[in-house]
């Protein structure tokens, strides 16, 4: 940046004059502040300082060389400032300076500082060729001295010394330099006047009234002004000093512009001044080195006060140590206690399983004698002889079977992978048919027999699956079949059945080898929940395979007493229980067992719900494996009953579905030290608190982790939002006030909008926050009908407005198309590019992306068709989050609306489109197809990225001319760092293969299909099988994310 082209303006005065209000005058009228400002300050300056931090640091470093501050008066300083230039001092802030203004041509600068050290600064001004200008705020001395003694306990006699040393200076060391006085109260009581005198002064234009009146009504109001002296009290006030007097009285002058700042008359009264000054010199010298030795004083004192608080904080440090230590040892107590209680209920059940053992070994050994003797017997006998040969030939014949069983399960099954896909399940249904004997034994065989059987008696189909009766259902009295039992039944459709887990040897050995056993606090408030349920949460608690936990319970004065004298007679020492007087609410509550606990993590457990048995022993194993700052599991529901339905088996990690819905939910476990220094919950969203903490957490996590299990059971009760959200209504109002609460803390803009067919939901509609120009790239062949559709739904209903179409035509031979293109060229929207190479769909958008002027690349098809006016700008609101890969859109069935595209699931045979021809209204798997998810990858037919993140992972490959390129561009976008997501509210019509035809039903295509979809994956074998945002427990080869039933 050319010295030509700067320009720096210094506002100069005392502190507490009124320089703040000036400085951000400035700011209002176009000139930079930079953005490395004093934060404002409670009860004192709390619109602002508008000080820059680095400058104030350095004026503090120069003061402090010198052994004085600002408070000090400036008597027998023998310093010569301008001779600091060439200091470590003067160098850090020329540079300092230099690249302040290559950011911000037009700078302003202010720190009340600069007055006593200006010899200083008009030095580093020469030295980068610089010529500033001054401003000078003025303010009356006494009201100066006022606003000091209150804020700093300074009398006012030397706050009246001090405003002088501070405003001589201002007009000794700028003569020469363009300068100007402001007074803060005629800015006050004219800002209209004031601005625009300002903006004569610096050269500026002349500000829009609609600019001064967003000024003066967000910042100037009467309240910045304390006190106000008029110049007739100033001159019969007898507590003023007469030399203060006279200067403001000439500064007023100066600031009414009844006198030239520059003129002889001006000049003569500043030298009166300071001569006069001069003459209070001996004084001055004496009262300044009293300051200096007050200064260095204070600052020995502040010395030993910091040594005295390092000790008394290592002292305190100490005993929390101490006290660490004592509830570690107790806790190695408790957890040595329970192995010994384990290790007896183990011996003591393996003594009953010896005794069991013996028994039945001496009942074989009876059997087996009686066994012997009728072989022998038999073999005594005369059939037994003369059969031989027969047995003989049988054994043969079984060993052939065998072997050509064997043999044909080693060919079919070679045989079944190298079928194609769509012919796989007809060929094997064949064979069940017509060869079955080569298939008995076979699982697959075996329930393809019973389901022919039932259809043949029954007229139907069934399959089995397990079922779990509670002891309702099993008709055995209550409290023998406490906790129901698992059966095989057999139905049209397999139901959801929890299977616990059970507790292996290996389990055992894992537990016992972990590196980190970390204490894990349960945080559980308590209110109005009946006893019953209460206790089996505590049950499940207690029936942990993980055992180093607490418990910690906060009664929040609920109305139940049962509940309250339930708690009191807790005796394990692993639960605390406070019992609260007045009731705060749950994020009170939950705050209240933060404080209390001592774990390194936090587990969050309702006061009526209940964890499986390993879930803590899951997380465990998850923090010795990945330390992550925040772990969440899959969960299902638990009724009243006991009855387990309606699992929720998540995906990992996927910030914009966490905006959409609080998916995290259960089971949450968060580091302890992260929940305080992020503020704990909060009270104002209760009903959504937990939400609104995991958003908080997630925005300074480092690692966050997913453990694909059930590990929770949510109770549905008629209070619990389990069973609806109408249950809590005021839930409602709180997620869509902390979802406004987050755009605001991440600085974004975006509107909070509700979501049709799913009440209590929200999606954020982010606002983009520049015109950025965007390339809508359009490959075509010869389909000029379908093409015409397509940019004239664009061109008429798109309302954002920056963006340029890039039209390819690929080797079009159709005299219709090729005159529409020519004619398509005349728009000033549109250009047309010519690809007159055999068909690449990587190629050809790879070559149409390096000609493209925009800094995001749309990437559609010429067969779809734009509806809404807002598509464009709310998927580029999503593009420019800096987490965001690829953004798709809805695509839409033309005749039926149905979906064609809500995003893209890798399943075992491959990439598939998530809930392919459902309805599209419908909430499908907790709003999958109406929330804005993350998936692994969209569809090519609709994407939009931003330019630099596809040009950082290389564009499409182009050794994938037509099938999966999409898919590998958006698996390598997620390599990278990016998360990829589907806009749902971003709706299109999709003419499907209207461009190229369908695949499946060509076999050369499909064969093609399978080849690339081979090399999909060699280039990512760790893909295979293989998607984040899906989930192991769902169907592999389902579309619909059906659960599976084992």
């Amino acid at each position: 940046m050319s010295v030509e082209q700067t320009k720096i303006i210094v506002v100069l005065g005392m502190h507490r004059s009124g320089t703040s209000v000036v400085t951000r005058t400035l700011e209002a009228l176009g000139i930079s502040l930079g953005e490395n400002l004093m934060p404002p300050a409670e009860n004192n300056n709390e619109k602002g300082f508008f000080e820059d931090l680095a400058i104030v640091s350095i004026n503090d470093d120069l003061m402090r060389s010198d052994g004085f501050d600002w408070q000090c008066l400036a008597g027998g300083s023998q310093t010569n400032w301008a001779n600091l230039c060439e200091s470590a001092q003067g160098q850090r802030a020329i540079a300092y300076l230099g690249e302040m203004l290559e950011k911000h041509p037009r700078l302003g600068l202010k720190d009340p500082r600069m007055p006593r050290l200006l010899p200083f600064w008009k030095a580093v001004f020469r030295h980068m060729q610089l010529e500033p200008l001054f401003l000078i705020s003025s303010r009356d001395p006494l009201s100066v001295a006022h606003s000091l003694n209150k804020r700093d306990g300074l009398s006012l006699e030397k706050s009246q010394l001090l405003w002088l040393d501070h405003y001589l200076p201002c007009f000794r060391e700028t003569q020469g330099y363009t300068r100007m006085v402001v007074g803060y109260d005629h800015l006050i009581d004219e800002p209209r006047g004031q601005l625009q005198r300002i903006a004569r002064f610096c050269g500026l234009d002349t500000p829009e009234p609609m600019a001064v009146d967003s000024y003066i009504e967000t910042f100037l109001d009467q309240g910045l002004r304390h006190s106000q002296v008029t110049l007739h009290n100033l001159q019969h006030d007898p507590r003023v000093d007469p030399l203060a007097r006279q200067m403001f009285e000439l500064m007023d002058c100066l600031a009414r512009d009844e006198q030239n700042i520059d003129s002889d008359q001006t000049l003569a009264l500043l030298d009166d001044l300071s001569t006069q000054l001069e003459q209070r010199a001996p004084l001055d010298r004496v009262l300044a080195a009293q300051d200096r030795q007050l200064l260095a004083l204070k600052h020995t004192l502040e010395q030993q006060t910091n040594q005295h608080h390092e000790q008394t904080t290592r002292l305190e440090q100490q005993r929390l140590d101490l006290e660490q230590q004592r509830c570690e040892l107790e806790q190695q107590r408790i957890s040595l206690q329970q192995q010994v209680n384990d290790e007896r209920m183990r011996r003591e059940h393996l003594e009953h399983n010896t005794g069991e053992l013996h028994t039945q070994l001496h009942n074989l050994r009876t059997a087996l004698t009686m066994t012997q003797a009728s072989i022998g017997e038999m073999q005594r006998s005369t059939s037994w002889r003369v059969t031989r040969p027969l047995r003989t030939l049988s054994h043969h014949v079984q060993q052939l079977t065998r072997r050509t069983r064997k043999l044909a399960k080693r060919l079919g099954r070679a045989l079944y992978y190298r079928l194609p896909v769509n012919q796989r399940q007809r060929l094997v249904l064949l064979a069940f048919k017509h060869l079955g004997f080569a298939f008995r034994g076979l699982s697959h065989y075996e329930s393809w027999q019973r389901q022919q059987a039932l259809e043949k008696d029954y007229g139907l189909s069934a399959q089995s699956s397990f079922h779990y009766r509670t002891e309702a259902e099993t008709g055995k009295p209550r409290g023998m079949q406490r906790q129901g039992r698992y059966a095989i039944t057999t139905t049209g459709t397999a139901p959801y059945c929890y299977l616990p887990p059970s507790r292996s040897r290996a389990v055992d050995i894992e537990l016992n080898g972990f590196a980190h056993n970390p204490l894990i606090s349960i945080i559980t408030p308590v209110y109005g929940v009946a006893p019953q349920y209460l206790e089996k949460l505590i049950q499940s608690v207690k029936q942990q395979w993980y055992v180093n936990w607490e418990l910690i319970l906060i009664e929040d004065a609920g109305p139940n007493p049962e509940t309250r004298s339930y708690l009191q007679a807790l005796k394990d020492p692993r639960i605390k229980v406070r019992l609260l007087e007045r009731n705060g609410g749950i994020a009170a509550a939950s705050n209240m067992a933060i404080e209390l606990a001592k774990g390194t993590y936090a587990v969050f457990l309702d006061h009526d719900d209940e964890i499986t048995p390993d879930a803590l022993y899951e997380v465990a194993k998850a923090i010795n494996q990945y330390d992550p700052d925040l772990i969440y599991s899959d969960e299902d529901k638990i009724d009243a009953h006991g009855n387990y339905s309606d699992p929720f088996f998540k995906p990992d990690w996927s910030p914009d579905a966490m905006m959409s819905i609080m998916y995290t939910c259960h089971l949450c476990c968060i580091k302890t030290d992260l929940i305080r220094s992020t503020g704990g919950l909060r009270s104002q969203f209760d009903g959504a608190q937990d939400y609104d903490l995991v958003l908080r957490v997630s925005e300074v996590a480092q690692r966050i982790h997913h453990i694909p299990k059930v590990l929770y059971h949510w109770r549905v009760l008629p209070s619990s939002i389990a069973s609806g959200i109408e249950a809590k209504p005021y839930a409602s109002d709180a997620v869509r006030l902390l979802k406004e609460d987050a755009l605001k803390r991440r600085g974004l803009s975006g509107i909070v909008e509700p979501v049709d067919g799913m009440p209590g939901q929200f999606r954020i509609n982010y606002l983009p926050h520049n015109e950025a120009l965007i390339s809508i790239i359009i490959p075509t062949r010869d389909n000029v009908g379908i093409l015409r559709q397509c940019l004239e739904s664009i061109l008429e209903h798109t309302r954002y407005d920056n963006y340029e179409i890039l039209l390819v035509d690929n080797q079009s031979a159709d005299d219709a198309a090729l005159a529409y293109y020519e004619s398509v060229k005349a728009h000033t929207r549109i250009r047309l590019l010519r690809y007159p190479h055999p068909f690449n769909y990587s190629a050809i958008n790879n070559f149409a992306a390096g000609q493209a002027q925009g800094e995001y690349l749309l990437f559609l098809n010429d067969d779809t068709q734009v509806e809404s006016a807002d598509w464009l700008e709310r998927m580029l609101g999503f593009a420019q989050q800096t987490h965001a890969g690829a953004v798709g859109a809805k695509l839409l069935f033309p005749a039926t609306r149905r979906i064609q595209h809500c995003g893209v699931v890798n399943l075992a045979d491959g990439p598939g489109h998530a809930f392919y021809n459902a309805c599209a209204s419908t909430p499908l798997y907790f709003g999958r197809n109406l929330l804005d998810w993350n998936w692994l990858a969209v569809t090519g037919a609709c994407l939009l990225v931003h330019r630099g993140k596809f040009e950082a992972i290389g564009g499409f490959d182009e050794e994938l001319p037509v099938a999966y390129n999409d898919i590998d561009l958006c698996i390598r976008l997620h390599k990278a760092g990016w998360h990829n997501l589907v806009c749902a509210a971003a709706q299109l019509l999709h003419h499907e293969s209207v461009s190229r035809g369908v695949d499946h039903e060509d076999p050369s295509k499909l064969k093609r299909l399978a080849s690339e979809r081979r090399k999909l994956f060699r280039k990512h074998p760790d893909y295979f099988m293989l998607d984040p945002y899906h989930n192991k427990n769902l169907h592999q080869n389902s579309v619909d994310f059906l659960v599976l039933n084992y």
